[in-house]
């Protein structure tokens, strides 16, 4: 009876310590903070719009009990940059260009696009940047934003 009462302690000891690991697993969860610091100009005769955004990654390391703990090194998160353009009167919207810049760090990143008319052309009606990226949260969150719009003519 003493052999079975040890042999059951041992064995709910071993069970706890695995628990406690269990819950030592850190989840590092990391969102880019992305806002647009230039915006696309337009005017007239012009041959190129860009556009400039500030990014930062914000990043929480998490234990499975969803506690809050020190920060951990954040996951690189790549956002696409789409140029897009429409006629005077707001149709026939098109992408126009596409791009990816990778953000990597926790410090402010600056990232520029720009879009260019063909050699000896000038842009006419509007272009604007549309951008996207996923969080890497526990939702893998789509996020979206747009620049104001540029009239060229």
């Amino acid at each position: 009876m003493l052999l079975v009462l040890c042999l059951g302690f041992v064995g709910c000891k071993g069970c706890k310590d695995e628990e406690k690991e269990e819950q030592k697993e850190t989840i590092t969860y990391t969102t880019l903070y992305l806002k647009t610091t230039s915006h696309p100009q337009g005017g007239t005769a012009v041959t190129s719009v860009s556009a400039t955004f500030s990014g930062q990654l914000n990043y929480t390391t998490t234990t499975k009990m969803w506690a809050p703990e020190e920060q951990g090194t954040p996951e690189p998160i790549t956002a696409t940059f789409e140029w897009w353009w429409h006629d005077y009167y707001g149709q026939n919207e098109k992408n126009v260009k596409s791009e990816t810049h990778r953000f990597t760090s926790p410090s402010s990143e600056q990232f520029t696009t720009t879009y260019s008319a063909g050699q000896g052309n000038v842009l006419l009606n509007y272009y604007w940047v549309k951008v996207y990226w996923n969080d890497k949260d526990s939702d893998k969150t789509y996020q979206e934003m747009e620049t104001n719009k540029a009239f060229c003519q």
